[in-house]
């Protein structure tokens, strides 16, 4: 019931079998799909599994992005990222031919080069980052115990959905709209890798028409500058010229990705720039 999921179930529900896991009440009618409402987190027991059929390529959407510190607040993102995984993985073991994990760019942490493939090194430092790094190295001994199929997706930072709109690239736009000034504390050169949500959904889809699976880094491939962003924005909306400090900040980083290994396997190129 996610941004992505609800994206990916707009475009393609006509062409799938689909079974939805929600611990939320979602308006069945919109969509064609078995709504099986459940909650991930808490011991799960029989009934659910006898409701599915054999033979499941899943797709795993679950997440929880919230990178806050404080006891309950990462109590429940564990809860949402690593109990609900487990408890998933155990219970639906013998249903499961192929299972489709999406982890995230957050998981390299600060980069030691740049474009970042797939070969570089572990080392997050959010708490949403160690999350998602503890759930491969879980899948990836469990699938291998249980024999099931694994692709990891690390994604880049999503655009084009609800969840994006406060954060960049959206927050500049909405902002300008309003007439308000935006301040961002970082190097306006530094480069990130931004997917949009259409590229996305269509990626999802070559990966579930392919048998081929393994770890696979997936954004447009290429990083834009902060300060193109603020430019861009600017000229749009004929607003006044950017306002920008000498001020150093030693923290900021470089992030953007090396997709030619998703390019050799799957072959989709992203096409919005």
């Amino acid at each position: 019931s996610g941004s992505i999921g609800k994206s990916f179930l707009n475009k393609f529900s006509d062409e799938f079998n689909i079974f939805i896991f929600n611990k939320k009440n979602l308006k069945k009618k919109i969509f064609k799909f078995n709504l099986i409402n459940i909650d991930l987190t808490k011991n799960l027991n029989n009934d659910f599994t006898k409701k599915l059929p054999d033979n499941l390529i899943v797709i795993y959407l679950v997440g929880n992005l919230k990178n806050r510190s404080l006891e309950n607040t990462l109590i429940a993102s564990i809860n949402d990222n690593i109990t609900s995984l487990t408890n998933f993985l155990f219970s639906f073991k013998d249903k499961i031919i192929r299972l489709i994990f999406f982890s995230s760019i957050s998981v390299y942490g600060i980069p030691t080069y740049l474009p970042i493939d797939e070969n570089h090194k572990i080392n997050p430092f959010t708490d949403y980052g160690i999350q998602k790094a503890c759930c491969e190295t879980i899948l990836q001994s469990y699938c291998k115990q249980f024999k099931i199929p694994l692709t990891i997706i690390r994604l880049t930072q999503v655009y084009g959905i609800k969840s994006a709109y406060s954060s960049l690239p959206h927050v500049l736009v909405t902002n300008f709209k309003k007439g308000f000034n935006t301040s961002i504390k970082t190097d306006l050169n530094i480069q990130r890798d931004y997917i949009h949500i259409d590229d996305l959904v269509n990626f999802i889809k070559y990966v579930l028409k392919s048998k081929k699976n393994g770890i696979f880094n997936f954004g447009f491939g290429k990083g834009i500058k902060i300060l193109k962003l603020f430019k861009l924005t600017n000229n749009q909306n004929n607003k006044k010229p950017l306002q920008t400090s000498s001020k150093k900040f030693p923290n900021s980083f470089s992030q953007y990705f090396d997709i030619s290994k998703e390019l050799l396997t799957y072959g989709y190129q992203p096409t919005i720039n």
